[in-house]
């Protein structure tokens, strides 16, 4: 399985957006140590309280499908049609990722969990991955 990424988030330092454990993909947030505020963005600032300080959260490795479309037309990098979706989280975090699969096989409250796999091509036509999401996995663990 690929590495996690980092995330500059302020107040942290480099924090990884997801990181592998075995088969396991675990997405890692920021709480706001000001307000409590947990989210997934690597924005300066809380969108709460305004807080500049944060601490790294494991936001959970599975979630519940909110929506998604399905994308026919997109810059040269991406391969079409692909699914990209908001998914409901732990600590009341919304994700935004691509979705494996076809719109016609899902459902808004359909249980997804946290994969990696391709999300785009660079230049060269090799894969970027990152962290998406596919059907199936606990609901919210």
């Amino acid at each position: 399985m690929a590495e996690s990424k980092p995330n500059d988030a302020a107040g942290v330092g480099p924090v990884p957006t997801w990181r592998s454990e075995g088969d396991k993909v675990i997405l890692v947030g920021r709480r706001c140590r000001s307000c409590g505020k947990v989210s997934f963005s690597g924005t300066r600032y809380c969108d709460v309280c305004w807080g500049e300080s944060f601490e790294a959260v494991d936001i959970g490795s599975s979630g519940t499908l909110y929506s998604f479309s399905e994308i026919h037309v997109a810059p040269k990098a991406f391969k079409t049609p692909y699914v990209i979706g908001y998914v409901d989280m732990s600590e009341e975090v919304r994700v935004f990722a691509q979705v494996e699969g076809s719109a016609a096989t899902l459902t808004p409250g359909a249980t997804v969990e946290a994969t990696v796999g391709p999300v785009r091509y660079d230049e060269n036509g090799d894969a970027v991955e990152s962290y998406k999401f596919r059907l199936g996995g606990p609901k919210n663990g």
